[in-house]
């Protein structure tokens, strides 16, 4: 791999050579001319790919087109094959084979190197020995791909990690406010539940009653709030993350999220009803029928 700076028709820009071998994963081409494969072997033969970041900072949405870069032979345009999804920088980068590089830029010296080791060997054991051969090249860096792939997940979840706050503090809103209007709505039909119980109704009927009426109330606030939050999950994912850092995430809509979301809805407005079908079961039917 040799990563430079280069001049294009639009500025500065990071140029990303790297062997063409193997392919890139077909999934994170968002956008390719005919298939990803087909997309890959022009690029193979002298085509770029751009990145989702770069792409959108330069209103690019499509495959096709070209792309004018500064070479030590002049400029040269370069026909666009497709846009990949990438993560490792806000700005963007341009993708084009190793060996196209070195013939136009006549630049042999690499950044990177990736080694791929037979299915028995041990990686630790591997990276431990080319770190001690390479004491006397201090800025060389010997990383495997699982700490490399680990290191990026704790990013995203240090990142995201506010939401998980943000879950908490809603779980816990939610639940005050239903425990609030359950108070509230039992001080305002207390009347009501009197003459109910003075017609016979007993108290595991009340508190089935007041059971029913709250997971009804949490069964509607979920039901809302499904919709709500695969909007707001469309709006950071196609809005926010894309004007902050330039990429997007690939968006699935698992229906695990929505169920958990409705059980989680309805059992905090059951577990809010508890106190107020304590307070009802205690409740004085002569105090409740008396008149102001």
């Amino acid at each position: 791999m040799r990563v430079v700076t280069v001049e294009s028709e639009y500025g500065a820009v990071e140029l990303v050579a790297a062997s063409p071998e193997p392919q890139m994963d077909s999934r994170l081409f968002l956008a390719a001319q005919g298939n990803p494969q087909e997309a890959w072997q022009m690029m193979k033969d002298g085509a770029i790919l751009l990145s989702e970041p770069l792409a959108n900072r330069l209103g690019i949405s499509a495959a096709g087109g070209t792309l004018s870069l500064l070479t030590p032979q002049g400029w040269i345009r370069f026909p666009v094959a497709g846009i990949y999804a990438d993560y490792a920088s806000t700005r963007g980068t341009i993708r084009i084979s190793l060996n196209v590089y070195q013939r136009l830029w006549n630049d042999p010296r690499l950044n990177g190197v990736t080694l791929f080791l037979a299915p028995n060997a041990n990686v630790d054991t591997v990276t431990a020995d080319l770190r001690k051969q390479l004491t006397d090249f201090p800025k060389v860096q010997v990383n495997p791909s699982g700490a490399l792939r680990q290191g990026a997940l704790d990013v995203f979840d240090r990142t995201f990690a506010i939401t998980t706050a943000m879950q908490l503090v809603t779980t816990l809103v939610a639940f005050i406010g239903v425990l609030s209007s359950l108070l509230a709505l039992q001080l305002e039909k207390a009347r009501e539940m009197g003459i109910l119980r003075a017609l016979g109704l007993t108290l595991a009927e009340m508190r089935r009653l007041t059971f029913w009426e709250t997971g009804l109330l949490g069964a509607s606030a979920g039901l809302l709030a499904l919709p709500t939050g695969y909007i707001l999950a469309w709006i950071l994912i196609f809005v926010i993350n894309q004007r902050s850092f330039g990429w997007t995430l690939q968006m699935q809509a698992d229906p695990a999220p929505f169920a958990q979301a409705f059980v989680l809805a309805v059992g905090a407005a059951l577990l809010a009803a508890l106190y107020p079908a304590w307070r009802l079961s205690h409740m004085e039917t002569a105090e409740a029928l008396r008149g102001e």
